[in-house]
């Protein structure tokens, strides 16, 4: 997968990754980040297909995804971190943590879950890749932003 992966990163000491959720981009830890950068390093990414990060051409899963994060934090010279997923972020952390776990200090999840998804988020969620594909992007944001 490239690790075409766009990164914020401000202030010094222990190293704390945040990544967003769906639909989401790095911004949404912003505050986070300015209070917590006082002390830590704070470093937040973006997904592919979100923000900065472009979407690979190519299929890739969410191991692909931790693992392109896991290059880009070597480059950065990051070693051990904590890390923090919201949503489909916790999905990424988990398996960060399943790949990599002496890279790990301490992790969280917000709205995201460490069990995996039952067969009913799962038929939703290939109602949504349909609806998508057959109807575009526009639509669907419309119907997704309100709620």
């Amino acid at each position: 997968m490239g690790n075409g992966i766009f990164y914020t990163d401000t202030g010094s000491g222990r190293p704390v990754i945040f990544i967003h959720g769906y639909c989401e981009t790095h911004h949404i830890w912003d505050e986070y980040s300015r209070k917590l950068s006082k002390s830590h390093r704070i470093i937040t990414i973006d997904l592919p297909g979100f923000g900065k990060t472009p979407l690979p051409t190519h299929p890739f899963t969410l191991e692909d995804i931790a693992a392109s994060i896991h290059e880009q934090l070597t480059i950065l010279g990051v070693g051990q971190h904590v890390m923090i997923g919201h949503s489909l972020g916790g999905y990424i952390a988990l398996a960060y943590v399943k790949k990599f776990p002496d890279e790990i200090r301490g992790f969280g999840l917000f709205h995201s879950s460490a069990l995996a998804d039952t067969p009913e988020k799962k038929e939703t969620r290939t109602k949504l890749i349909d609806f998508i594909s057959e109807k575009g992007v526009p639509p669907f944001i419309q119907n997704f932003i309100p709620s």
